[in-house]
């Protein structure tokens, strides 16, 4: 639904000679949305079904600072109307919400963890 549009920015840097991404905010996201996003990184699957590292690139060390650089990126459109900041959402003119085209508020489900589930 974000598609990469709505993907998060980061700035390069590098700790104890290993490369950091610092993500950047996403003035627009609502606070909602930014925790269920983060509930969704929390529990990526890194491994195959034997246990072993997925083959390709592995991924980005990601790390968020309380208070990380805002992202120049413009708010994704077409988006449900809770995924958006309610008070930036407030600070935008007339034509800009219309341009947004929000949609109707879309309930963001619980997230319970793989590693959380009771063993089968």
């Amino acid at each position: 639904m974000l598609h990469q549009e709505g993907m998060s920015s980061d700035e390069s840097d590098e700790e104890n000679g290993h490369p950091v991404y610092w993500v950047k905010i996403r003035q627009w996201r609502s606070a909602e949305l930014i925790r269920y996003l983060h509930m969704i990184d929390l529990d990526a699957n890194r491994t195959n079904a034997y246990g072993k590292t997925r083959p390709g690139n592995a991924p980005r060390v990601r790390k968020r600072r309380v208070n990380a650089t805002k992202s120049s990126r413009r708010a994704v459109p077409g988006l449900p109307i809770n995924f958006y900041d309610a008070t930036w959402y407030a600070t935008l003119q007339n034509r800009d919400k219309f341009a947004l085209k929000a949609k109707p508020v879309l309930e963001l489900h619980t997230i319970i963890p793989v590693n959380h589930l009771p063993n089968a």
